[in-house]
């Protein structure tokens, strides 16, 4: 007797495991939760279709062609697999635009996303997490809005990541993060810290004509092909402190703080052409540079910089 109830939850428990390792929604079953206002939580499922968050007839005009739908749920992810697209926006035949607005936080933790993330426009009030989440197809989030906390932290980028006139309204994070293709953060605006650091960057990346109200670290990245920081504003202190790089341009960048470079290779070359330095030069101690432009570089109350 003993031994068949052994056998028997020894069975039980192997079925309960493979239920559990095989569970599957579709993206529909999960947008029509949300529409019903509620919080959205899965731990080791496979969501099997496109999930599309994006419900016309729930938007609410807010331009005259512009109109957002309102996610009142929080989304909360852990170990799943994303086959299908996520999508957060629409522009319409009649060409209006549709986009998200959560009121609620986006959390996904070690999660495939197998198809397009699109999340373009949306705007995200609640904390923002994707940890270490692999991306397989592109990630874009361009003129996205995130107003709490965001964090990319140990997320692979496979195809494009897109951040391209994004604004941040607390903390972002981005430690740890591989890019395996290009990304790109033109014109966007950082009003807290800023962190890069130990990011590996295979592809081009553009940082041109950002804001940064705050601290940036940059530390012990790679970056194996172009980094472009041209016309950008550092508002507060700056520090690329044991990175390498291959090429990098910061021509006609503003530093209001300190800027620090000690340890940093240059590769191939440096540009820092027309860049001014308000506080001080920069610190450079120990940077390696095959090649350096350092004309039209101004430092307030030395003037014109002659060595770097």
């Amino acid at each position: 007797m003993l031994r068949l109830i052994v056998c028997s939850l020894f069975c039980f428990s192997i079925l309960s495991c493979t239920s559990s390792s095989s569970d599957k929604i579709s993206g529909d079953a999960i947008q029509s939760s949300l529409q019903k206002g509620g919080d959205v939580n899965y731990d080791g499922y496979t969501i099997t279709s496109d999930l599309d968050l994006i419900d016309p007839d729930a938007a609410v005009k807010v331009t005259p062609a512009g109109y957002n739908v309102y996610v009142k749920g929080a989304l909360v992810f852990k170990n799943c697999i994303f086959t299908g697209k996520v999508t957060g926006n629409l522009k319409s035949n009649e060409q209006n635009t549709y986009s998200c607005v959560f009121l609620k936080s986006l959390y996904f933790e070690n999660c495939t996303f197998e198809d397009v993330v699109d999340l373009e426009g949306a705007t995200i009030n609640g904390y923002c997490n994707f940890l270490n989440c692999n991306f397989k197809k592109d990630a874009l989030f361009n003129r996205s809005t995130f107003n709490s906390t965001t964090a990319f932290t140990k997320c692979i980028f496979t195809q494009t990541a897109g951040f391209q006139s994004a604004t941040f309204a607390n903390n972002a994070f981005y430690n740890e993060a591989h890019f395996n293709q290009a990304c790109f953060f033109q014109n966007s605006f950082f009003y807290r810290e800023f962190t890069f650091n130990v990011v590996i960057a295979d592809g081009y990346t553009d940082f041109s004509s950002v804001n940064f109200y705050s601290n940036v670290y940059c530390n012990y990245a790679q970056f194996h092909k172009d980094l472009v920081f041209n016309n950008g504003n550092f508002k507060g202190r700056t520090e690329f402190v044991g990175s390498k790089f291959e090429t990098a341009e910061f021509d006609g960048s503003l530093f209001y703080g300190p800027a620090i470079f000690e340890k940093s290779d240059f590769a191939e070359s440096l540009s820092l052409k027309d860049s001014k330095f308000l506080l001080a030069k920069p610190r450079t101690a120990g940077y390696k540079a095959a090649k350096i432009d350092i004309s039209g570089v101004e430092v307030i109350g030395l003037g014109k910089l002659n060595e770097f």
